[in-house]
């Protein structure tokens, strides 16, 4: 991927970041980009963006982005995400629900797999100049760990086996800072 497609993508999350902001909804950057953002580099190229934001605030984010110039073509699966398209690059807001009993889960395929307490509690994380929600690293371990055994998951991929060699590494630096 060329840097000039990094920078498009670091664009499109600070449009997503002011847009969602402005709309009074909350987001976390998951995946790669959250990924990047806790170890305050780019670790390498991203074939898209990935956000969690809850689902009772999904027609507020649409409309958000919408008038931002964001296309919302339907979904594949439309009670667990919402994907959105600017500048050649996809955008996927996954939806996130608390039920009654506190368990934090995506709906759908995966509502059986619930999220670390936790995941959405952390502070922003900072990539350069810019600033974001992510997912704890917790949370994003989680899923690395997790999907290959999920019924929808597929196996770990080398990108996944760095990925949580690092997210193991930045959880020890923490607990040893």
């Amino acid at each position: 991927m060329a840097a000039a497609e990094t920078q498009l993508q670091l664009q499109i999350i600070r449009e997503v970041r002011d847009a969602l902001t402005a709309a009074g909804v909350g987001w976390w950057l998951f995946g790669g980009w959250a990924m990047d953002f806790h170890a305050g580099r780019i670790t390498r190229d991203h074939s898209d963006i990935e956000i969690f934001v809850r689902r009772d605030d999904i027609r507020r984010a649409r409309e958000a982005l919408v008038v931002r110039g964001f296309a919302a073509p339907p979904g594949l699966y439309p009670e667990e995400a919402q994907p959105f398209l600017k500048g050649g690059q996809e955008i996927g807001l996954w939806f996130i629900v608390t039920d009654g009993d506190g368990r934090t889960f995506t709906p759908g395929r995966w509502a059986e797999w619930p999220w670390p307490a936790g995941s959405f509690d952390g502070p922003h994380a900072r990539l350069g100049e810019l600033e974001a929600p992510v997912m704890s690293l917790e949370g994003l371990l989680e899923m690395k760990l997790g999907f290959a055994a999920q019924p929808h998951g597929a196996p770990l991929r080398e990108k996944d086996i760095a990925d949580i060699a690092l997210l193991r590494a930045m959880i020890e630096g923490r607990a040893n800072a």
